[in-house]
């Protein structure tokens, strides 16, 4: 299991966010209070993540029209692994591409959407 240090945090935050969301909520929609609170706090993470989710998906775009020149070279250079490399890099380097600029965003995402039934669980 991957082990973040301030994750037992942020789920507690999440967690004290859900119970003023449902304390809040409580006049105006009843017994649906803590259900509403889940969907505006889902909301709002959606909305701040989702700049990660632009770059996750501009970077998967450069990647995918870089994807022939790849198989180019991987067909070119596959007998010397090193080289191919040194090209790959060039190649990412020269359309400002990166092979791993998609990678932040979606880690980001998995630990918050992983951890948000947690969230729920310790109100």
């Amino acid at each position: 299991m991957l082990a973040l240090p301030a994750l037992p945090e942020a789920v507690g935050a999440a967690g004290t966010v859900l119970g003023w969301l449902t304390t809040l909520l409580t006049p105006a929609a009843g017994g649906a209070a803590a259900a509403l609170a889940v969907v505006v706090l889902t909301v709002a993470v959606r909305l701040l993540t989702s700049p990660l989710t632009v770059a996750q998906v501009r970077a998967e775009r450069r990647r995918a029209a870089l994807a022939p020149q790849v198989e180019q070279l991987r067909r070119r250079y596959a007998d010397d692994p090193p080289r191919l490399q040194r090209e790959l890099l060039d190649l990412y380097r020269a359309h400002g591409a990166s092979p791993l600029a998609g990678c932040l965003p979606a880690l980001e995402q998995v630990v918050l959407r992983r951890n948000q039934p947690a969230a729920v669980d310790r109100r």
